[in-house]
């Protein structure tokens, strides 16, 4: 995708957000899994998770019921989760083809704590290249930037107020 062709897109997802000056990362990770489902028009279940290794982040899989399963890191900082999850849901915006794994090994590999029960329905995992990575994370990247430019970012907040509001976040999620 040529750089003309790819702010087209970031502008055009970008619009289907409502953002202000004040929407929190965690607020535009909730609306993300709504902007995915209308434009896959399926169900995407965004699913926060500890993952096994620390270079696994995100990952998402194919249900059998045909909706997505996007399976995150649960770190504490929201801005690192939107931008996962936006790098998933530009693997999706690029067309990048799933390849379905088998059920048994393919569970163990993409999410070992999921509850069994919610595993069983897991049909596939999604792998790629270094170049279609790399396509995902620049388009995850500018998307990240459009939504979050007119953030208010405040030099004068104590560091104990913006503890407390990232702590409001995790717990409201």
């Amino acid at each position: 995708m040529d750089r003309y062709a790819r702010q087209r897109l970031v502008a055009s997802v970008a619009a289907e957000f409502q953002v202000t000056a004040d929407t929190t990362y965690q607020e535009l990770a909730r609306q993300l899994g709504a902007v995915w489902t209308n434009r896959a028009q399926r169900r995407v279940a965004i699913r926060f998770t500890r993952l096994p290794h620390s270079h696994i982040t995100g990952a998402t899989a194919l249900l059998a019921d045909g909706s997505y399963l996007v399976i995150c890191a649960a770190s504490p900082r929201w801005y690192f989760r939107l931008q996962v999850l936006l790098h998933e849901f530009a693997h999706d915006l690029l067309g990048h083809e799933h390849i379905t794994l088998d059920r048994g090994a393919g569970l163990q590999l993409l999410v070992p704590t999921l509850l069994p029960k919610m595993a069983r329905f897991v049909a596939g995992r999604t792998t790629f290249t270094a170049a279609e990575e790399d396509e995902a994370e620049t388009v995850a990247d500018e998307l990240f930037a459009v939504l979050t430019e007119d953030r208010v970012v405040s030099e004068s907040t104590a560091p104990g107020l913006e503890n407390l509001r990232r702590l409001r976040e995790t717990l409201e999620h």
